[in-house]
């Protein structure tokens, strides 16, 4: 029997990165929920972004936070979330 592996245990985000191989370009996750993802990134050292669209973690200021997927991306583009 295969043991399960959730979120914010950071041996999820390792296997993701496994899983993305090569084409892996950015380390950065986003992420919706602070508690569980940001949390299990940064325990997986992976940076991670909050993705905040109705504002709830407005007092969460150690990790960058964006409003829509486009703001992410536009992020990555500029190197801003490398």
């Amino acid at each position: 029997m295969k043991k399960r592996v959730e979120k914010p245990d950071p041996r999820l985000f390792h296997i993701a990165l496994a899983r993305a191989g090569p084409i892996r370009r950015r380390r950065s996750t986003v992420a919706n929920l602070y508690e569980i993802d940001v949390v299990g990134a940064r325990a997986a050292g992976l940076p991670a972004v909050l993705l905040d669209t109705a504002g709830i973690y407005a007092h969460v200021t150690d990790c960058p936070r964006v409003r829509t997927l486009t703001e992410y991306a536009d992020g990555l583009l500029s190197g801003r979330f490398d």
